[in-house]
């Protein structure tokens, strides 16, 4: 699967990782605009014969074009599964039948928007989306200064995504989250932590230097600016995933910190981005469900036999500074096995429970009808 493709009209183009299963090596993709966009049957066939549509033009003739498309979906799949059938010497099973209609579940990923190099979309009237290469899960940079293709569906769930605004009461203005970032809809585990700041204040140094590793939506690097105003902290967020470290910078601009009091790095798993820096508090509310993660959008909360947080406890100590400190979430959902496990490995990693705020909390899950949500201060050794 190429990352990147010739098309007629536009010459090379980058298809961002995420959607290389749709854009298969052998795929032809095509530019089409207003005047295709008039007639949708001719981009209907083209799909139909296996390629990928690139679509730049007016945005009413786009939706046209999709609704259009979405009309004649089952049309489509019946195609690609006679196709991926003659294609094959044996028969096929119900299970390869199964695949076949998974994978062309959606005919609308073959819909794809182009935007320039800069990452603004190609359609009129124009409408800004910051960030956008790094919402649709790529680095900056990883297009190499070419244009690039978003599905319809992943673009129009960015976008709505972005038009709902998340309020909690620890914060004078609402949050916005993007597609695969965990929502701030915990207003316990908010609070928790700004107990936890309040608690660090008057310790932390003048201008203390503070890490938000896993920063998500920005929600608790915001919280850190406000609560830790009085030693003018100064502050870096970083998240594994792209599409979080663009919430976060969106989120910051609409709190007017970005760049005077925060600043965000590229992402990377935990520590990576962060070089060898060293911090008087690194902040991390840590995946708490103790499973496989099957998805981006579980990064934030699966964590399979509490591999990220073993990982992040046998890295912290090289990253505080002498009397450095650590506000570190959790919560009970896999069982209170999961919780000793992980206080076990706060001693053998040499961190000392100095404070600890709990809340109970009710869930809906059947089996369970509460869970405790807890913030740990813990010191360096």
């Amino acid at each position: 699967m190429l990352p990147f493709y010739e098309v007629g009209g536009i010459g090379r183009v980058f298809v961002p990782s995420q959607f290389r299963d749709v854009a298969m090596d052998d795929v032809k993709i095509k530019f089409f605009d207003d005047r295709d966009l008039e007639r949708p049957n001719r981009i209907f066939k083209y799909i139909k014969r296996g390629g990928i549509a690139a679509l730049s033009g007016n945005s009413d003739l786009i939706s046209n074009t999709v609704e259009f498309i979405d009309r004649k979906k089952a049309e489509l799949v019946k195609s690609s599964f006679n196709q991926e059938k003659k294609g094959r010497k044996r028969d096929f099973k119900s299970s390869d039948r199964l695949r076949a209609q998974k994978k062309q579940s959606s005919p609308l990923l073959k819909l794809m928007v182009l935007a320039d190099a800069s990452g603004l979309l190609q359609v009129e009237p124009a409408f800004d989306l910051p960030y956008l290469l790094e919402l649709v899960g790529e680095n900056p940079g990883a297009n190499q200064d070419c244009p690039f293709l978003i599905p319809m569906p992943t673009l129009e769930k960015i976008r709505n995504s972005l038009q709902q605004t998340y309020e909690t009461d620890a914060l004078e203005t609402s949050l916005v989250v993007s597609e695969n970032v965990l929502p701030p809809q915990s207003k316990d585990t908010i609070h928790l932590f700004q107990q936890g700041f309040w608690c660090v204040k008057d310790s932390l140094p003048m201008k203390a230097s503070v890490l938000d590793l896993g920063c998500g939506s920005g929600i608790l690097s915001v919280l850190a600016a406000r609560r830790l105003a009085s030693c003018k902290p100064r502050i870096l967020a970083s998240d594994i995933l792209p599409e979080a470290v663009a919430t976060t910078r969106i989120n910051l601009y609409r709190f007017n910190l970005y760049g005077a009091h925060v600043e965000v790095t590229k992402a990377g798993d935990l520590f990576e981005p962060i070089g060898d820096n060293k911090f008087d508090l690194i902040v991390f509310n840590a995946p708490w469900v103790v499973a496989r993660c099957r998805s981006r959008a579980e990064i934030a909360i699966h964590d399979e036999n509490q591999g990220t947080v073993r990982r992040f406890l046998a890295q912290t100590q090289d990253h505080l500074t002498s009397g450095g400190q650590v506000l570190f979430g959790y919560a009970d959902h896999s069982g209170q096995k999961m919780v000793d496990n992980l206080e076990a490995m706060f001693e053998a990693h040499g961190l000392l429970i100095q404070d600890v705020f709990r809340k109970r909390v009710p869930t809906h899950r059947s089996k369970k009808k509460w869970e405790n949500i807890t913030v740990y201060r813990l010191y360096g050794s």
